[in-house]
């Protein structure tokens, strides 16, 4: 019987000279469009030869008591680790073979893929399965030419005067009203209230010192309209029955009692528009305000308006481009949606209401549309050799930075700890193609139907 160590040199010759010649098999079956399972078969002389290598340095590294390193018997060996020899032969003929028979396969798994491996038998092949998921291959749609509509730039007198109001409104004082004078709409009142449910108080509906505006909705219709036409100092009754999907589940569904006690009335002072509040701005007019004004307004609707032109874009191909979106990367991305709504809701301080099925099915059906078109996007970037520049990277960032405002160093760091740069290049190089879309599209300017209102100006 050939020793181990002979073995192993035979098996390292072999591969050397004529290792081309021992082609392992694969098998491919598809599950559907973008799963797909291989079924690989290793020749047993390939077995053998990583077994032996596998055995000898168990032999080697074993500690055996009565045994110096290396000298144990063969048998002894088998008895004591022969499990675990196999688990390993098993584990690198896996690892050695894979890349190789996805080649050989023509697959690029996006996800991490599925192994099944086989039993290792001496003298036998070895086979092993592997499922993973795909990007099937397809035709792109035509994406030069597209039909595209948007909004004509115009801001009107209306639009300007709204947000100096907005602007005064923001800039406003309050005054404490002394007189003995009911709240009328308007007014800034600050007050304590309660809700209880059949005599027991709801934490979460219970608040000292609530500042709001009487009237302008800031609380719910039931605050306004009972808070209205109280006097300082005086308590108000009055139920608020609330929907079964109300955040707060102690009350949803049921009928709150509330009690509502008027501390204090402030009379709001609104400043008048005029060419000392833009001073106080620092303008030199109130015509330069104006102008500003309508600079950052013709700017917002613009950004609005690149915004619907992407998302026609967006539309047009996962109508025109029929093809499976692999399951892993909705999942992902209907994951990343919902994280970033609840980030959103917790911005604001605000309990993120329960979602249904119908709720996380509208995330999925907006993570497939996304992934769709990030895959086209991904292809035509490919096709028209598209690809971010060396300072877009920077400028990104940059970019993220202000917005985040995290110092530029601090941002940097964390996106390469976290492997995250390939998602900023995958983003720019998203937002090119995109741009090239665009710049290859019959865009339809029209304009918005006039009101009444825009006629008299």
């Amino acid at each position: 019987m050939l020793s181990n160590e002979y073995i192993i040199t035979l098996f390292k010759i072999f591969k050397l000279e004529v290792g081309v010649k021992i082609i392992m098999k694969v098998n491919i079956e598809d599950i559907n469009d973008t799963q797909k399972k291989l079924d690989v078969s290793i020749p047993s002389d390939l077995v053998t030869g990583k077994r032996a290598e596998i055995f000898d340095e168990f032999k080697r590294n074993a500690s055996i008591k009565g045994f110096r390193p290396g000298k144990a018997p063969d048998k002894l060996i088998e008895s004591m680790y022969g499990k675990s020899i196999k688990q390993e032969v098993a584990s690198q003929l896996v690892s050695d073979s894979l890349e190789k028979a996805l080649k050989e396969a023509d697959m690029s798994p996006i996800n991490r893929p599925d192994v099944n491996p086989g039993e290792v038998q001496t003298g036998e092949d070895f086979n092993y399965s592997v499922e993973f998921e795909i990007i099937p291959k397809f035709e792109i749609s035509e994406y030069s030419g597209l039909e595209l509509k948007k909004k004509k730039i115009d801001i009107k007198k209306k639009d300007i005067d709204n947000t100096i109001k907005e602007i005064t409104e923001r800039a406003a004082t309050s005054n404490p009203v002394e007189e003995d004078r009911k709240v009328k709409k308007g007014d800034i009142v600050v007050v304590d209230f309660e809700g209880q449910i059949e005599g027991t108080t709801v934490n979460d509906l219970k608040q000292e010192d609530a500042k709001f505006v009487a009237g302008e909705g800031q609380l719910i219709k039931e605050f306004d309209d009972n808070i209205i036409g109280l006097k300082k100092g005086k308590e108000k009754k009055f139920d608020v029955s609330y929907e079964e999907d109300f955040q707060i589940k102690e009350a949803a569904g049921k009928t709150v009692n509330f009690t509502i006690k008027l501390k204090e009335i402030h009379e709001k002072v609104v400043p008048k528009a005029d060419a000392a509040f833009a001073k106080g701005l620092g303008f030199e007019t109130l015509e330069e305000l104006k102008e500003k004004i309508k600079e950052d307004l013709t700017a917002q609707q613009e950004r609005t308006e690149q915004g619907n032109l992407k998302q026609q874009i967006v539309d047009i191909v996962d109508k025109d481009n029929d093809f499976q979106v692999p399951e892993v990367l909705i999942q992902d991305e209907a994951a990343r949606l919902h994280r970033d709504f609840t980030a959103n809701f917790q911005r604001q301080g605000v309990q993120m209401p329960e979602l249904d099925e119908t709720g996380f099915a509208k995330f999925k059906e907006i993570a497939a549309k996304n992934v769709k078109s990030s895959i086209v996007f991904a292809q035509i970037a490919k096709k028209e050799n598209i690809r971010p520049e060396s300072n877009d990277v920077q400028n990104k960032l940059h970019e993220l930075s202000a917005q985040l405002q995290v110092p530029m160093d601090n941002l940097m760091k964390v996106y390469q700890d976290e492997n995250m740069m390939a998602n900023i290049e995958s983003a720019i190089t998203e937002e090119k193609v995109i741009e090239f879309i665009k710049e290859k599209a019959n865009i339809v300017e029209e304009l918005e139907a006039k009101t009444k209102i825009d006629n008299e100006e």
